[in-house]
């Protein structure tokens, strides 16, 4: 089985659920990961020889594109995607013991991404330039 395929049933019964029934905008972004990072670069991997340093290698090529909180998004949503394979038993077809330590080795931390912060200072500073029809609009 293709990561590709099992990425398009694994979406298919997010959208179906009744347990615990996906927010709309993660159904959108899990989509979005699935079309714009997953099949492209990983889709045609076959789910059962899919071990710790393909996703290593995978992880590596979305840190170079994307922010720390984004790569670990991505990654975890392949996770969520290879654990989804089951039986008619419910048991996981291909059941993996991931080390995120070895995955992420190269990945930076999310708690080192930049997260721009605005003061109160900042702010009164930008409304005393800001336009006075504006400011004192409801």
């Amino acid at each position: 089985m293709l990561i590709k395929d099992l990425s398009a049933s694994w979406l298919e019964r997010l959208k179906i659920r009744k347990r615990k029934p996906i927010k709309p905008a993660s159904l959108v972004a899990f989509g979005s990961y699935v079309r714009n990072w997953i099949n492209p670069h990983i889709g045609d991997a076959d789910v059962e020889t899919f071990d710790n340093g393909a996703l290593k290698v995978f992880a590596e090529t979305v840190a170079a594109k994307c922010a720390p909180k984004t790569t670990h998004e991505i990654v975890a949503t392949v996770k969520k995607i290879i654990s989804s394979a089951q039986d008619t038993n419910g048991n996981c077809l291909f059941p993996r013991s991931w080390n995120n330590d070895f995955i992420l080795e190269n990945v930076a931390d999310i708690r080192d991404q930049h997260q721009p912060v605005c003061t109160k200072e900042m702010i009164q500073d930008a409304m005393r330039v800001w336009p006075v029809e504006f400011a004192s609009a409801n």
